[in-house]
């Protein structure tokens, strides 16, 4: 489709601006592609190029390109496009994005790195929809999520949904 298009495109222009050719692609273009990447018809392609595309993200942002360092929306995002796939693998796909994203904070300090109550809420999700269910660690995320309320962090209040 017509991501798979613009995924080269942006390939290229990665490519030129690592060369010096062309100075590296604004954040707006990562950050379309990746939303529009999660709404592809195919649950698993979307998961995987969307989560493809957000580490690529994080490797440019660590090599320099400090602006393109996606925020807890884009990880949210992806975290989502894998809560629709029924694989195995999505327990441990949406887990490590939480654990790249809080190493990313702890690292940066940046509040645009704080993994959102929007993740952290699909994350239990995951965990306790899927086949490999782990009640415990979904259990221990809500716990933290309750005591970074109570500690007065408002942006950390739990639906009423978990």
């Amino acid at each position: 489709g017509t991501t798979v298009q613009a995924q080269k495109c942006l390939k290229g222009l990665i490519e030129a601006a690592v060369k010096g050719e062309v100075e590296m692609p604004k954040r707006s273009y990562f950050v379309n592609l990746l939303v529009a990447t999660t709404k592809e018809r195919d649950p698993v392609m979307a998961a995987r190029e969307s989560e493809k595309l957000l580490r690529q993200m994080v490797s440019l942002a660590q090599a320099g390109h400090t602006h393109l360092m996606p925020d807890s929306q884009s990880f949210a995002k992806v975290a989502q496009a894998w809560s629709r796939v029924r694989d195995k693998e999505v327990p441990t796909r949406v887990e490590s994005l939480l654990e790249l994203m809080n190493k990313l904070h702890e690292q940066t300090g940046s509040p645009t790195l704080k993994p959102s109550i929007k993740l952290l809420e699909v994350v239990v999700a995951t965990l306790c929809r899927s086949w490999q269910a782990n009640p415990q660690r979904a259990e221990t995320l809500i716990n933290e999520m309750e005591q970074a309320y109570a500690n007065g962090d408002s942006t950390m209040k739990p639906s009423r949904a978990i």
